[in-house]
C-alpha cells in the first residue's frame, strides 16, 4: 500500500484505553484504586511504556502503516535525549491520552516511560 507522507504526518488516534485513565486517575489521587499502594504519573509512564508498542500497532492498525509508526517511535528512542522527541511523540499520535497528563507531571511520566525502555519492556 502506497501512503503518502502528508497523509503519515496528519495521522492521530483518538484512542484512551481504560487502563490508562485508570492509571492517570490514581496518579491524581497519589493512590493505586485497586490496590491502595501509592501511585503516581511515573507509574503511569510505566505501564503506557509497557504496552506502547501493542497500542501503535492497535491504534494504526487498520490504515496499514503502523510499521512507519513503530520506526518514528524508535528514532525518538535511539536519540541520545529522547524525553522531548518521546513527548511530542506521544502527544501528536495519542493526543487524547496525553491530554490527560498535566504539564507539571511531564516529567515525573517521561521517566516512567523511560524506566520501561530501561527494562527492555518497550
Amino acid at each position: 500500500m502506497n501512503i503518502s507522507n502528508e497523509t503519515i504526518e496528519k495521522a492521530t488516534s483518538n484512542w484512551c484505553p481504560i487502563w490508562f485513565r485508570g492509571n492517570v486517575a490514581s496518579a491524581r489521587l497519589q493512590r493505586d484504586i485497586s490496590t491502595g499502594f501509592q501511585a503516581d504519573y511515573a507509574t503511569a509512564g510505566w505501564h503506557l511504556g509497557i504496552h506502547l508498542r501493542d497500542l501503535v500497532q492497535m491504534a494504526y492498525a487498520f490504515e496499514g502503516f503502523q510499521d512507519v509508526i513503530r520506526n518514528e517511535l524508535d528514532a525518538c528512542l535511539a536519540d541520545e535525549e529522547p524525553e522531548e522527541k518521546l513527548w511530542a511523540f506521544l502527544r501528536k499520535r495519542f493526543p487524547k491520552m496525553m491530554s490527560l497528563v498535566p504539564t507539571r507531571r511531564r516529567h515525573t511520566f517521561l521517566k516512567g516511560v523511560m524506566y520501561a525502555v530501561e527494562e527492555g519492556r518497550l
